[in-house]
């Protein structure tokens, strides 16, 4: 039987959007983009602060019924954007409900940015990064931007409720293939989802998305 997820009190994600001075993430956009956008984005996205490891960033998924599923909590560098990683290189990433030592919490993750679905939601771009979604969202407004949180995040069960919807996806540097094939088999069941192979040139890294191709390409 498919999992019932366990939902989040609405009160506790409003809580965390505060103390945006400890929020690695939040004080990198504001050191690179104009703080009107930053401020729009960050209430956008309803982007939360943490005090786990210093202070981090909180990336709510809450669907587009508008119920909050969980939010992951992730470290960054303040100073870099990029996300801190332990000694055996892999990212700092926790959960609200563990924070909050909620041991019967059941997880059935979302799209991040699905609650922006509406039936006037523009042309959805998808993206493996929350980081890469927030960023997008002030450079390319008119593309709703959703984040699939990770490389098997784009699938159907996170896609279905955009069915309706044209898509784009953007994988990252190495991703295509996998992304495509996706989309092939739910093209075939009605979803309407464009691959974009923009970053799938020799120059570019694997495991680069787009915020590392316009870095890129802004210091030639």
């Amino acid at each position: 039987p498919p999992i019932k997820p366990t939902y989040i009190d609405k009160e506790i994600l409003q809580k965390t959007l505060t103390k945006y001075e400890i929020n690695p993430l939040v004080n990198f956009l504001y050191s690179n983009y104009n703080s009107e956008n930053v401020d729009n984005v960050v209430q956008k996205y309803k982007v939360g602060t943490a005090k786990w490891n210093g202070g981090s960033t909180i990336f709510w998924q809450t669907d587009n019924l508008g119920k909050v599923r969980s939010g992951k909590v992730m470290a960054y560098d303040a100073s870099t954007g990029k996300r801190i990683k332990t000694p055996e290189g892999k990212p700092k990433i926790n959960w609200v409900h563990k924070l909050n030592n909620n041991n019967n919490f059941s997880l059935k993750q979302c799209l991040f940015g699905l609650h922006l679905l509406s039936d006037q939601t523009k042309r959805i771009a998808i993206v493996e990064s929350e980081k890469t979604a927030l960023i997008m969202s002030i450079e390319f407004p008119q593309y709703t931007w959703m984040s699939t949180g990770s490389l098997q995040g784009f699938k159907y069960d996170y896609l279905t409720p955009l069915k309706e919807k044209d898509i784009t996806a953007f994988p990252d540097k190495g991703a295509y293939n996998k992304w495509k094939e996706t989309a092939d088999v739910l093209n075939n069941k009605g979803f309407n989802i464009e691959v974009s192979k923009l970053l799938e040139t020799k120059e570019y890294e694997d495991g680069w998305d787009l915020v590392d191709m316009m870095n890129y390409e802004n210091k030639k």
